[in-house]
């Protein structure tokens, strides 16, 4: 076994975790919908949980072909436009591992090989960052893993929605405050806004807030409670 082919539970702790894929199915990991890369053998227990580099390798799957019922990216080098090769394009949360046997129903359409390595949060690299790559799970020096994870923040598409979801209902709830209350009339406006509606209701006159409470009357002369 040389040096870059060293087995993951080996190497130095420091460095991101890194899996070579050929062409095209490294691509349709970063930019397509594949959730799952089929191989012979589990992943390591030490991997599952954490973002994995995905690095296209030099070679191509000249059998490569989508499931049944679904469509791919660039699948082969388009004119002009030749997928990315020797480098790290993408970083997947790998959040599970599983036998073939064990998955029923099936996991994914992409789900064929004896292991399947579910990859989740998948964010394509802007800049593909060239590496050689290596057999089986490998880990990417300490400057490349900087060079990968200064890219990897960028957040997957359901996150992005859901940041959208939130920033709508934060400016509706801001814009009906807005439209409810005066902000130049401050308290003053919300306390006859609450006793006009408790007046509408024929509720209790809520107590104002501005009002300071009377002084306490000092007892009279021969008063018991005083003694």
């Amino acid at each position: 076994m040389t040096a870059t082919e060293t087995d993951p539970e080996t190497q130095a702790s420091s460095g991101m975790y890194a899996l070579t894929i050929w062409q095209p199915w490294a691509d349709a990991i970063a930019r397509g919908t594949k959730d799952v890369e089929n191989r012979p053998w589990p992943a390591p227990r030490a991997a599952i949980g954490q973002d994995i580099a995905i690095h296209a390798g030099l070679r191509s799957d000249p059998a490569a072909s989508p499931p049944r019922g679904l469509t791919l990216p660039t699948w082969y080098d388009p004119p002009g436009h030749a997928l990315v090769r020797g480098a790290i394009v993408a970083v997947a949360h790998l959040s599970g591992c599983h036998h073939h046997s064990q998955c029923t129903p099936l996991c994914s359409p992409w789900a064929d090989g004896p292991w399947h390595w579910q990859l989740a949060r998948r964010h394509a690299l802007a800049t593909p960052v060239p590496v050689r790559g290596a057999r089986r799970l490998w880990k990417l020096q300490p400057a490349t893993t900087a060079a990968v994870a200064a890219q990897a923040i960028a957040r997957s598409p359901e996150d992005a929605d859901l940041d959208a979801i939130l920033h709508r209902a934060m400016d509706s709830m801001l814009a009906k405050l807005e439209a409810r209350f005066d902000p130049q009339a401050g308290l003053a406006d919300i306390y006859a806004r609450a006793r006009a509606r408790n007046q509408d209701r024929g509720g209790h006159r809520p107590a104002d807030p501005r009002a300071r409470p009377a002084p306490a009357r000092p007892p009279a002369e021969g008063d018991s409670s005083s003694q």
